[in-house]
């Protein structure tokens, strides 16, 4: 490295001065005590023991996880409920009810038309413009 002259410096002492104090302070490293590396290890043991502990907690649920607490909530027990409801009437319908599932499943003509719209709503709508 070249030497700077001391004439382009803005400051008009030389630099001999700061290299001084650094030449001391390279030769001469600080070392820490023992004590301080003590408290240094006990701080980094701690850290590893507290990340440690957030690991195992997750801290937001998964997609499986959300979606098994909604299999607990009040709104899937009335779908169970509706769902058994229509099994059972699917089932073994009552005999107020006999009569309309036999002209559905019967496959009569009857039944056929009498379940057909001929024409739908969105039909009549396009034929009115």
């Amino acid at each position: 490295m070249p030497k700077r002259d001391d004439r382009d410096s803005p400051v008009a002492a030389p630099d001999t001065e700061l290299d001084a104090w650094f030449a001391a302070a390279r030769a001469a490293p600080p070392v820490p005590t023992s004590d301080l590396m003590a408290r240094i290890a006990g701080d980094a043991f701690g850290e590893q023991d507290r990340r440690a502990e957030q690991a195992l907690v997750p801290s937001r649920p998964g997609l499986v996880a959300r979606w098994v607490s909604g299999l607990r909530r009040a709104e899937v027990a009335g779908l169970v409920a509706a769902t058994v409801a229509g099994l059972w009437l699917g089932i073994a319908p009552p005999d107020s009810v006999a009569g309309l599932v036999d002209t559905v499943w019967s496959g009569s003509a009857a039944g056929d038309t009498a379940l057909v719209d001929p024409i739908s709503a969105y039909d009549l709508a396009l034929l009115e413009e």
